[in-house]
């Protein structure tokens, strides 16, 4: 279950999309092997049904943009994440392998980044201008890096992103009479 909200402010060339967003993650009991992440092919004695309760995520960004023409723009990115610690327990007591706590599971499993990056930004004329009529649309080219990481495993990768938004106004700006 997430919840989240983005938002534009700016003025003229320069301005900047703010994000943030909340993601609750649902419980669920599954059937796994019980270990370590350190011991990532585990025996097949550690078979049992587990209840898991993964970490809440919180995201934050913003996204500076210079606009080069009315509608493109080069963006940069600063975006920081983490996912709470996931808990585990045995399903059962009849579930539970011998000397092994289902709390393995989740060691480092607590974990945060901060992601630095910059691309380029389309926005069709009828996101910029209001004279021109049509649905307003707007597609993206990144390159992002994970610059600092904490907790468990975060792999310091390089991505390369390409998306389309589509976007609506949700309140003012309606024509009325």
């Amino acid at each position: 279950v997430a919840v989240g909200i983005t938002t534009d402010l700016g003025r003229g060339a320069i301005g900047a999309r703010f994000e943030a967003s909340y993601t609750e993650q649902l419980a669920s009991t599954f059937e796994t092997r019980v270990t370590t992440p350190s011991r990532p092919i585990p025996f097949a004695n550690r078979q049992a049904n587990v209840s898991w309760n993964p970490g809440s995520i919180l995201r934050v960004s913003v996204q500076p943009y210079v606009a080069l023409t009315r509608t493109l723009a080069f963006q940069g990115k600063v975006s920081h994440w983490s996912r709470g610690e996931d808990s585990y327990e045995y399903a059962a007591s009849g579930d539970t392998v011998a000397g092994v706590s289902a709390t393995e599971l989740g060691l480092d499993s607590k974990v945060n980044a901060t992601v630095v990056g910059g691309g380029l930004t389309y926005r069709s004329p009828s996101a910029t201008d209001e004279r021109h009529r049509g649905l307003p649309v707007e597609a993206h080219w990144t390159y992002e890096g994970v610059i600092r990481a904490g907790g468990g495993r975060v792999p310091k990768a390089k991505t390369f992103r390409m998306g389309l938004r589509l976007y609506f106004r949700l309140w003012g700006g309606g024509g009325g009479g």
